[in-house]
């Protein structure tokens, strides 16, 4: 079985962070997040998976290369001019040729659920398409989607009309199971939605469009927000996943950790007198300067360079981010470039977020005075 998973957005939520890199390469426990979903459609049965390009496009690629092991055979579609979802389900129709039905997904959030029977529910009700939704999602910051006792799919986030029978309302989790119906409403080459553009057409002609609640679990990394609990749900061991376990690589242990819940790479150099208070997952090849408190709620990427007494709460720092000296971080977002602040309400502890230097007077009864 086929799937497309959609990859070609500018990730503007997330942004600056996704100006230095791709959306579905911004990483979610130091695991890049187009890799939970590549790893879930291929623990459901999909050996082949095309994905959309545009922002960052190149980046993504060589990311992943072709696939293999356990991830499907990859391939890609760069869009000269970004398509929207139904604009680049569109372009690659000829991908899909012969499919009766296939999976398109969205990149950004990590899921478990029995696909395959979802597949196989469409099928039976030779729907055109089956949008799958989740019964816990807060309908207030989720578009909701109505569907009747029949299951056929009646309004969508509000953009149809039709009054009838009892409704029950469910949160779309970006997965579609589609037959090649859909192809005869997108046009070709223009940008779309298929959320509001297509299936509301296919719904005014007459064409089975359902709803299928599905059990298991869904988290969004759209947002800086859910991005950032998404990770600390991770780091706090609130979410496992059986077909790929972000912390296999990371067997060890720091000596000078107070208590459990915290991970650590290959060639880690720590320095003296570090205090490390988990939960925290720190990377291969990096480097904790000597008096630095790390923790609690903290992930460091591979290969970053913290300096001497730096303070760290409530923060995650990519691959590569380099912290100078005596910096108090709290509720940040770190890229190499750049960095983004998480909103107040999505903290962990009741710090409050800041980012903060110490002062003279600090460093000097520390002993430390930046140079």
């Amino acid at each position: 079985m086929k799937a497309m998973v959609l990859a070609a957005g500018f990730g503007t939520r997330l942004a600056p962070l996704t100006d230095e890199i791709p959306k579905p390469c911004i990483p979610v426990v130091n695991v890049p997040s187009i890799l939970f979903t590549l790893n879930f459609l291929k623990s459901q049965g999909i050996d082949e998976v095309m994905i959309n390009l545009h922002h960052l496009g190149q980046a993504i690629e060589q990311s992943l290369g072709t696939g293999g092991g356990n991830l499907p055979k990859l391939v890609y579609a760069h869009e000269t001019e970004i398509l929207g979802t139904g604009g680049g389900i569109k372009n690659v129709e000829a991908f899909f040729e012969g499919e009766s039905a296939f999976v398109v997904a969205n990149a950004d959030a990590l899921m478990e659920f029995d696909l395959r029977q979802a597949v196989e529910r469409h099928e039976e009700s030779e729907a055109a398409a089956t949008m799958l939704l989740s019964s816990s999602m807060d309908l207030k910051k989720y578009s909701s989607i109505e569907i009747d006792l029949r299951g056929t799919v009646r309004n969508i986030a509000g953009r149809l009309h039709d009054p009838g029978d009892p409704r029950k309302a469910g949160g779309f989790i970006g997965v579609h199971i589609l037959g090649q119906k859909v192809f005869e409403y997108i046009p070709p080459h223009v940008e779309s939605c298929i959320n509001s553009y297509t299936y509301p057409r296919m719904i005014e002609n007459g064409e089975e469009i359902r709803g299928d609640f599905v059990e298991g679990s869904w988290h969004d990394t759209g947002t800086l927000e859910t991005y950032y609990r998404t990770n600390m749900d991770l780091l706090d061991d609130g979410i496992r996943f059986s077909y790929l376990d972000p912390f296999e690589s990371y067997p060890l242990k720091p000596k000078n950790a107070s208590g459990g819940g915290v991970v650590m790479g290959e060639n880690v150099e720590l320095g003296d007198g570090i205090d490390i208070r988990p939960p925290v997952l720190i990377g291969h090849n990096t480097k904790i300067g000597p008096g630095s408190r790390i923790g609690p709620y903290v992930i460091l990427g591979n290969g970053c360079q913290i300096g001497k007494r730096v303070e760290m709460v409530e923060s995650i720092a990519f691959s590569g981010a380099k912290i100078r000296n005596r910096k108090r971080l709290s509720g940040m977002l770190i890229g190499v470039k750049h960095a983004a602040r998480i909103p107040p309400s999505a903290a962990t502890t009741e710090s409050v977020s800041e980012e903060l230097e110490m002062t003279e007077k600090e460093a000097e009864e520390s002993g430390e005075r930046e140079v």
